[in-house]
C-alpha cells in the first residue's frame, strides 16, 4: 500500500517507520484530521509501514551501551548532591533525568555532525563550527577512491523493514562502498582503541540487503567521528564474514519484531 498523500514524509533522520517506497514517515494525520501526530505502531498498521532497522536492532542487548548509560548515572551521582529531606525516589529520578540529559546532549551533537557531513556531499555550506569534523571525515573517505558519494539513501527491504544508508560510494556510476557513520567522544588514539560490535555488522548487513546490493562485491566500513576532538576520525573496514554474521543475527531479530508487533507490511515477502 502506498503512503497516503496526507502522511508527512520526513527529510531528516530520526523516524522509525518507512513506506513501501523507502520514505521515512514521522507523522500522520490525527483521528480528526486537524493536526499531525507522531507515527506509532497503531498508525503503521493502518498505513502499511515498516519499522526502521535501527529500532529492530535496538531490541537486543548492547552491553557497551548499557555500561555507558550506567556510567552516566554514576557521573550524575558525583555531581548532584542529595537535597536535605529529599526522598530516595525523588533523588533517583533527578539522577536519571541528569543522566538522560547527558545522553540527549551527546546524541544531538552527533546528529549535528552527521548533518554537516551530509551537507558537504550535497554541496551545501558547512557550518564553521563543524568544518574540522567534516574535513576529517572527508579525508578518511577519500582513501576509498570513490568518485561520488550519495548520502542518506532511503531503502526498504522486501523482508519487511526500512533504513537509511548514510554514505554510498560510487565509481564510474556503480555502487562499490557502504559506510555507516558513528560519532563518539574521544581522541584519535581513543578512536583507534575502540572495537566494533555485532550491531555495527547488523546495521551494514541490513542496509546492503535493503539496497539490493551484493555484499560480495561491496566494500563496507564504519566511520568513527569524534565529537570532542574536531578532525579526529577513523575508518574501520568490515569484511564479508562480519557482514554475513550481521545478517544471520539480524534476521531472527526481524522475525521477533514482526511477531512482537503483530505487524508485517503486506508488501513484504511471505515467510
Amino acid at each position: 500500500m502506498s503512503t497516503p498523500e496526507k502522511v508527512t514524509v520526513a527529510e531528516v533522520e530520526g523516524g522509525h517507520w518507512y513506506d513501501v517506497h523507502g520514505n521515512l514517515v514521522q507523522t500522520v494525520p490525527s483521528a480528526d484530521g486537524k493536526k499531525q501526530v507522531k507515527c506509532t505502531l497503531k498508525h503503521a498498521k493502518v498505513y502499511d509501514l515498516a519499522r526502521g532497522c535501527t529500532s529492530i536492532i535496538g531490541s537486543c542487548d548492547k552491553p557497551a551501551l548499557t555500561r555507558w548509560k550506567m556510567e552516566q548515572v554514576a557521573l550524575a551521582a558525583c555531581t548532584l548532591l542529595r537535597i536535605e529531606g529529599e526522598t530516595p525516589e525523588s533523588y533517583q529520578l533527578r539522577l536519571l533525568d541528569e543522566a538522560n540529559t547527558i545522553g540527549r546532549t551527546s546524541a544531538a551533537e552527533g546528529n549535528r555532525i552527521h548533518a554537516q557531513i551530509q551537507r558537504h556531499y550535497q554541496l551545501a555550506e558547512v557550518e564553521p563550527a563543524y568544518r574540522e569534523h567534516v574535513d576529517g571525515a572527508v579525508r578518511e573517505l577519500e582513501e576509498l577512491g570513490c568518485d561520488e558519494w550519495r548520502v542518506e539513501v532511503p531503502c526498504v527491504s522486501r523482508s519487511g523493514y526500512g533504513t537509511m544508508a548514510d554514505l554510498v560510494g560510487y565509481r564510474n556510476g556503480r555502487p562499490v562502498f557502504l559506510v555507516d557513520t558513528k560519532t563518539k567522544d574521544g581522541s584519535l588514539a581513543e578512536l583507534c582503541a575502540m572495537r566494533l560490535y555485532d550491531e555495527h555488522y547488523m546495521q551494514l548487513a541490513a542496509t546492503i540487503e535493503a539496497l539490493g546490493l551484493d555484499p560480495r562485491t561491496m566494500g563496507t566500513a564504519i566511520l568513527l567521528v569524534s565529537r570532542t576532538h574536531p578532525g579526529s576520525c577513523r575508518l574501520v573496514p568490515v569484511d564479508l564474514e562480519q557482514i554475513q554474521r550481521g545478517w544471520s543475527l539480524f534476521r531472527p531479530l526481524l522475525a521477533y519484531t514482526h511477531a512482537k508487533d503483530s505487524h508485517k507490511p503486506t508488501w513484504a515477502a511471505k515467510d
